[in-house]
């Protein structure tokens, strides 16, 4: 996601993918419409809030290799979406700035 926005660390999880999938300004789209936009957003949104620290949360996953397989699946189509996103063309030539 940061090296199709092109854009570096500067942005939190939960910023980039305000960035990136935001329905009223983000800088990637995917989906035809208002609906299925606001979808890819809280999909990404649940995906990160919920896989990126699990120690940290109350609901755990089963930890055996199965889950983890699930995940990768997850992760796999996360970046097929963003594959597939196209990049809004907007003022802003650099987002780094």
């Amino acid at each position: 996601m940061r090296s199709k926005l092109g854009v570096g660390r500067q942005y939190s999880a939960d910023e980039l993918i305000n960035l990136a999938f935001n329905t009223e300004k983000g800088h990637l789209t995917l989906g035809e419409t208002s609906a299925e936009r606001q979808g890819v957003y809280l999909l990404f949104k649940g995906s990160f809030s919920f896989l990126r620290n699990p120690p940290s949360h109350t609901l755990s996953l089963d930890q055996g290799r199965n889950a983890a397989l699930k995940v990768m699946m997850l992760v796999d189509l996360l970046i097929k979406l963003i594959d597939q996103a196209d990049l809004v063309k907007s003022g802003h030539s650099n987002l780094n700035s």
